[in-house]
């Protein structure tokens, strides 16, 4: 299965992320927030929530999802997605992946629609 946004690309069953074409490394925990981000595109997620999908019970708390959220917005900087990673504070509410933060070359473009059913069943 497959989800783009943009020009980021993630295929879900083989836990590989690709920003226009080039391979973005992520840990499997980074890997687990970007998903839950993804879907779908847009939807804020509070810390709670992020805390359900992304991690294993027990494992962490939502200051947690702060630092991860930090270390997932600087890989995709790195990568070229541009300020804050495509990733927006949503002040009181929590974080959502959005086009609008993306550079103007990369806002443009539309999911192609691949991949709508549920990745995170794929994560485990």
């Amino acid at each position: 299965e497959r989800v783009c946004v943009g020009p980021l690309e993630v295929h879900v069953l083989l836990r590989q992320v690709t920003l226009r074409e080039q391979p973005v490394e992520l840990s499997p925990r980074e890997f687990a927030l970007l998903c839950a981000l993804l879907m779908p595109p847009g939807v804020v997620r509070s810390r709670q929530e992020l805390l359900r999908m992304a991690w294993p019970p027990f494992s962490g708390g939502p200051r947690s999802v702060d630092t991860q959220v930090l270390t997932l917005r600087r890989k995709l900087e790195q990568a070229g997605l541009g300020e804050g990673g495509g990733i927006e504070t949503m002040r009181q509410q929590g974080y959502r992946f959005s086009l609008e933060t993306l550079p103007v070359e990369d806002s443009n473009e539309e999911s192609n629609g691949h991949g709508h059913a549920n990745p995170m069943a794929a994560l485990g």
